[in-house]
Order: structure tokens, then C-alpha cells, then sequence
């Protein structure tokens, strides 16, 4: 099953790359990462270009800024995955955390979405 993170960013380029390694540092590999720049004005498109810019697993998306809303909503555009995480530009997920929650979501396949504080 392919997993979609979709990464909200908005002027945090001192937590971004923190933030994709705790992604790409999963146990469960089935991902891609979508990062949605909502207009940042610091640094974080040139972070993100430098780094990810080739990396396949990594979209990166750039829009005018209209709120963190309008950001995942872009997001949603661009996934390939049966199941959709969402996170913050300046969250991390532990090691586990996709593989944690894909265990609950198969055991409970009636489940249509999971809020945990993991």
C-alpha cells in the first residue's frame, strides 16, 4: 500500500529538512513525499531545491501563499497513495509512526480517519 505525506510549509526552513528525514527515516517505505511551499519568504525553496530537487520519492510544489488550508488542499492534487498523512513543516514522525498507524488502519479498515498524539 502507498502512503502520501503531505508536508505543509510556510517560512520554516530552519525545521524542513528535519522534518522530510523523519519521513524518508520511516520503517514503512512505500511512500512519496509531497511538500507544499505556501509562499515562503525565507529560505525554504532554495533548502528544498538543494536538496530534494532529484530525489523521486519527493515532490516539491510552490503557490502563493493563501494558508495552511489552501496548502494541503494542493496537495491532495498531486498524491498517488491509497492513504493520506499529513504533516507540519516543523513536526517530525518517529521511526515508526507510518507503520504504527497502518497497523491500526488495517485492523480497523471502517475507520475513515486516525488522529493519534504519537
Amino acid at each position: 500500500m502507498k502512503v502520501s505525506v503531505a508536508i505543509n510549509n510556510y517560512n520554516y526552513g530552519k525545521f524542513i529538512v528535519e522534518c522530510i528525514e523523519s519521513v524518508l527515516h520511516q520503517t514503512y517505505q512505500n511512500i512519496e513525499i509531497i511538500v507544499v511551499d505556501d509562499g515562503s519568504t525565507d529560505d525554504s525553496l532554495e533548502i528544498l531545491a538543494s536538496r530534494y530537487k532529484n530525489n523521486p520519492r519527493i515532490q516539491i510544489v510552490s503557490k502563493k501563499n493563501a494558508g495552511q488550508l489552501s496548502a494541503f488542499n494542493e496537495a491532495l492534487k498531486h498524491i498517488t497513495g491509497e492513504i493520506v498523512f499529513f504533516l507540519d513543516a516543523d513536526d517530525l514522525y518517529k521511526k515508526n509512526y507510518i507503520e504504527t498507524i497502518l497497523k491500526v488502519y488495517k485492523e480497523n479498515q471502517d475507520v475513515d480517519f486516525v488522529f493519534c498524539a504519537l
